[in-house]
């Protein structure tokens, strides 16, 4: 296939638990990079501009009792909860 050139036989796609992992791990580097690579969807996910109209995007942040400029929260990408429900997300989530 040609996103991934990995694949040599669809049938690996649903026989082949390596492949699978290889397709997960590369989409989720390919994510990470978009967003990494992007200040319009850092804004976009970080402080909801300008998906919402004033005054509902998020500018500020309210941590360890502290007010702070939102800019950039470094995050990991997961699959979430419910995939065995048909509830395919992509979540991110905050690095600790």
């Amino acid at each position: 296939m040609k996103t991934f050139p990995f694949i040599k036989n669809l049938q690996d796609l649903y026989t082949n638990k390596i492949i699978c992992q290889k397709i997960k791990t590369l989409c989720i580097k390919q994510i990470t990079d978009m967003i990494d690579n992007s200040v319009e969807l850092q804004q976009k996910i970080f402080n909801g501009y300008p998906i919402y109209n004033e005054p509902y995007s998020a500018w500020y942040l309210f941590s360890d009792g502290k007010i702070s400029e939102l800019k950039y929260i470094p995050f990991v990408v997961t699959t979430g909860f419910g995939r065995s429900h048909g509830d395919f997300t992509i979540v991110l989530k905050p690095k600790n």
